[in-house]
Order: structure tokens, then sequence, then C-alpha cells
């Protein structure tokens, strides 16, 4: 939800960081999602799930992040860690990106960073903008983009 600066995104935590989505690219959250492996593709694919009638491909933020040990994603990995899927649209693809924890929200006003020298996101993940508050840095992902560069993998 904006008003004016204002804008509400879902967050998740990363490997040190803080990354979320914009709400309007949620299609939901999921628990107990029954995911394929499919061989030969890189790590960060958890493998391939039916939603709602699609197949849909699961991804992890990064290569030792999320993925769970078994073929089914939520409930808890073997650190006893929640496992969510966050199934997102991003205009062209829908896909899950398989969380640790549970998501949260986070308002950001206009607190935007302009100036970033390095990404804050792991391989083909591309960030749409970093946000400051009190007691975090947010990195939104730019879905759009992140998914184009997945499927060209």
């Amino acid at each position: 939800m904006e008003n004016g600066n204002s804008k509400e995104l879902l967050c998740f935590a990363g490997k040190g960081v803080t990354y979320a989505v914009e709400f309007s690219e949620v299609i939901e959250i999921c628990t107990h999602i029954k995911a394929e492996k499919i061989p030969c593709l890189p790590e960060y694919f958890c493998g391939i799930c039916h939603y709602k009638g699609n197949i849909i491909s699961i991804v992890a933020m990064d290569k030792s992040g999320a993925v769970p040990a078994k073929d089914t994603l939520g409930g808890q990995d073997k650190g006893g860690h929640d496992n969510v899927v966050i199934v997102v649209d991003s205009g062209q693809y829908q896909f899950g990106i398989s969380i640790q924890g549970e998501p949260w929200i986070s308002t950001v006003d206009g607190n935007k960073i302009e100036d970033i020298r390095e990404s804050l996101v792991p391989d083909k993940w591309k960030e749409k903008a970093v946000y400051r508050t009190e007691s975090e840095v947010i990195c939104q992902l730019d879905l759009a983009k992140s998914s184009e560069a997945l499927a060209s993998q």
C-alpha cells in the first residue's frame, strides 16, 4: 500500500541482509509445497511444483540459502527453521521464492538510499531499490529483471 512517499513491502531475511518484494507482486505466501527436483540446474533452483493448475519454478535467494533438504517446502528444515514459499508474479513469469522463517511487513518512507556502490543481492538477482529504516536496511528485489536473469540461466 502506498501513501505519498510511504510504501509497504513484504520483507524476509536473507544471508546478512533483508530482502523485500512489493505487495502487488505477491500472489500468495505458502507452506508445505511439494517440489520436484530437476537435475542439472543451478543449486538455487529448488525445483518445480504444481500451483493452481500451473507448473512454477521455486528458487532460493542464493545457493547456500533457504533450499530445504527434502522435497517438501514448508514445515521446517534440518535446523528447525520454518521454510516458506512466496509465490510472486514478475509480469512475465510466476515463480516461488523459498525463504526461511516468516516474512514481515515493513513501511519505508521515502528513505531510499541513492548511492549503492555494490549490489546487495546474490548471483542473478537484481535490486530495484535499497531503503534504510530505523532497524534495518531493506533491499527491494526487481522481480522483472531478476526473473529474466534467472530464466536465461
